[in-house]
C-alpha cells in the first residue's frame, strides 16, 4: 500500500456530519420531538436489603394436605393382590382335560394384561393416579415375590430335599 498525502489545505481527517463541498445544508423542518412523560420519582428503600434471618428464626412451613378423592394406594395393591390371586384360581380349579379349560386358561391369562392395562391408564387419570400407582406397585412386587419363590422351589427340589 502506498502512503497517500492529502491535498494542500485541507485536514487529514474529515470529521463525520460535515459536508466537505460547503456549510451543513438544513433540513427544511425541524426534527419531531418525542412526547415527554413525566418521570416517577423512586420512593427510597429503608435499607439496602433486609435483615438477614436470626439462627431458628426461620417460617415454619405446614406441610401439604394429602389430595382427597385421588384414590389409595393400598387399594391398588389390593386390587392387584385379588386379580392375581383370581388368575391363578382360575389355572388351578380347573382341570386340563375340561371343555371349558381352554377358555379359563385364556381367562386366567388376560387378566394380567388387562391389570398392566388398567393401572397404567389409571395413574394417567388425576382423580385414580394413587389407585393406579397402588396397582403398577402391586405388579411389581408381585412379579418379585413369585419369582424368588420360583427360585426357592426350583433350587429346594433340585437338592434331593
Amino acid at each position: 500500500m502506498t502512503d497517500q498525502n492529502p491535498p494542500q489545505g485541507q485536514p487529514d481527517f474529515q470529521p463525520p456530519g460535515e459536508n466537505p463541498a460547503g456549510p451543513p445544508v438544513r433540513p427544511a423542518q425541524p426534527p419531531a420531538q418525542p412526547p415527554t412523560q413525566p418521570v416517577p420519582t423512586a420512593q427510597p428503600y429503608p435499607q439496602p436489603f433486609p435483615p438477614p434471618a436470626q439462627p431458628g428464626s426461620y417460617p415454619q412451613f405446614a406441610a401439604p394436605a394429602s389430595p382427597k378423592g385421588r384414590g389409595s394406594i393400598w387399594l391398588g395393591i389390593g386390587i392387584t393382590i385379588a386379580v392375581l390371586l383370581a388368575s391363578w384360581g382360575l389355572t388351578t380349579a380347573v382341570p386340563y382335560d375340561s371343555p371349558i379349560a381352554s377358555v379359563t386358561n385364556l381367562l386366567a391369562l388376560g387378566l394380567p394384561f388387562a391389570l398392566v392395562l388398567g393401572g397404567i391408564l389409571m395413574a394417567a387419570i388425576p382423580r385414580t393416579t394413587r389407585t393406579g400407582a397402588g396397582i403398577l406397585i402391586g405388579i411389581g412386587a408381585g412379579i418379585l415375590i413369585a419369582g424368588g419363590l420360583c427360585f426357592a422351589l426350583v433350587l429346594g427340589l433340585g437338592n434331593g430335599g
